[in-house]
């Protein structure tokens, strides 16, 4: 497990967070109930160099149809433009995915990923009534 993300399942265990674990000894997840009502799953996946990189995705947010690709990818867009830190695309499966990146400091980076784990979250949050209506639903 690279040093990075230990200390960010240290802090995490400390403050009674659950989460996973993958086998890659690079990547954790945490799932949130939000208040939509979505369950949303972020991946933070911790450059296996051990540098001070980190990158944040949610999946799975709605796989569009060929019918509904074209909404899909302008949903995408103005998504975007509209929110600051977060980028949201689809991905080779034509799912709506979102990510975000950032450079951490090993001293800080319980709070610093927390921090930005939750901010991602609540953006991610707020865009699911724009995929939902992009999707047809």
């Amino acid at each position: 497990m690279n040093d990075y993300l230990k200390r960010y399942a240290d802090y995490m265990d400390q403050h009674g967070v659950k989460y996973h674990l993958w086998e890659d000894g690079d990547t954790v997840s945490v799932t949130y109930d939000m208040r939509s009502g979505a369950t949303l799953t972020v991946h933070l996946h911790f450059d296996e160099d051990g540098d001070g990189k980190v990158d944040m995705s949610v999946v799975h947010l709605g796989k569009f149809s060929a019918e509904r690709l074209v909404a899909g990818l302008l949903t995408c867009n103005d998504l975007n433009q509209n929110f600051r830190w977060v980028k949201f695309y689809l991905d080779s499966d034509n799912e709506a995915c979102a990510r975000c990146d950032a450079i951490i400091d090993l001293e800080t980076v319980g709070d610093e990923c927390f921090e930005l784990m939750q901010r991602m979250l609540h953006i991610v949050d707020d865009a699911l009534p724009d995929l939902k209506r992009a999707l047809g639903e």
